[in-house]
């Protein structure tokens, strides 16, 4: 069974290419938040008649997913919206919104004490499963999130957790190289702890 992964944002279009992969209609939206916060977004197949162009503010809701591309010996990370669901909405609508509801299990927790204030840096592993091709079996993924949890938590490493929060984004420049990455701010009161599922298996397939 997939994991929970719900991200729901409000975005302006900076570029926008729509093209055919196969039997497929695939489309590839850089959007910009209120925040000033860019996400690359893809839409397969959708599902409704929509005209899209720059400058047109959606609201998406989809999956948020982790790429990793290799070069030079050297691994980037990457992050994508796989969108289910876009509408266009009005310019007095253009807020603030970058959410993410996730379940996953904390594979790290680092908590520190800073001014009084008690911070828990967490890595959440957040598994999904994709039909493979050649023999119709599934095959399972994990994407990896970084995530902040402000105040005291009885969260611990290994626990199943079901967490809503706001998406960060953060940028940095390390020997002359720029890195980004995204991660989650998450309230105390909004993360629990849930119980740990068994996965259906029959056949080789996945009961999704």
């Amino acid at each position: 069974m997939n994991d929970r992964n719900e991200v729901d944002i409000i975005g302006k279009i900076t570029n926008y290419d729509n093209f055919d992969f196969g039997n497929e209609k695939i489309e590839k939206i850089t959007v910009v938040t209120k925040e000033g916060n860019f996400y690359n977004v893809e839409m397969w197949n959708k599902n409704k008649d929509i005209s899209l162009k720059k400058g047109d503010i959606l609201d998406i809701k989809g999956k948020l997913k982790q790429e990793v591309l290799e070069k030079d010996f050297e691994k980037k990370y990457y992050y994508k919206i796989i969108a289910d669901n876009i509408n266009k909405i009005g310019n007095e609508e253009f807020i603030e919104k970058e959410k993410l509801k996730l379940q996953g299990t904390v594979i790290k927790i680092v908590t520190k004490n800073v001014k009084d204030n008690i911070i828990n840096n967490i890595v959440i592993a957040n598994n999904y499963y994709i039909k493979k091709q050649e023999n119709d079996k599934y095959e399972q993924r994990t994407n990896y999130f970084n995530a902040t949890i402000w105040g005291n938590t009885e969260i611990k490493k290994g626990d199943r957790i079901e967490a809503k929060g706001v998406l960060i984004q953060s940028s940095w420049e390390y020997e002359e190289k720029n890195y980004k990455n995204i991660f989650i701010n998450i309230d105390s009161k909004n993360i629990n702890k849930i119980e740990k599922e068994k996965v259906i298996n029959k056949e080789n397939n996945m009961d999704l």
